[in-house]
């Protein structure tokens, strides 16, 4: 964990574009999150979208005092960026903390 999502339609983002957002995810997630590098899950999920925003984002996070509003609000400006120059959209962020002892993972 994190695990981060990114919900968006049929988009033909070259690959390239997209191992260079994936690497500025891992490195806020690993630098400011603190996350253990292996423990990061990025996905793109197709989606259709019938209102709002083209692109939501969802991070799911293990609870941690040092994950606070500042640190959140720093990954959501890197993801907000990357979504806009990957996907050229805006995107809706919605970052969720999980409580470590409700949690129950495989892998």
């Amino acid at each position: 964990m994190p695990i981060i999502k990114f919900h968006v339609p049929d988009h033909p983002a070259d690959d390239q574009a997209l191992a260079q957002m994936a690497d500025r995810i891992h490195e806020v997630c690993v630098g400011a999150l603190q996350a253990q590098p292996d423990a990061i899950q990025l996905l793109i999920v197709p989606s259709r979208v019938l209102c709002g925003q083209p692109v939501y984002i969802e991070v799911l996070y293990r609870e941690q005092p040092h994950r606070n509003a500042p640190v959140m609000a720093q990954l959501m400006q890197v993801l907000a960026a990357q979504s806009q120059a990957v996907f050229g959209a805006t995107p809706r962020i919605r970052c969720i903390a999980v409580d470590q002892r409700l949690l129950h993972a495989l892998h």
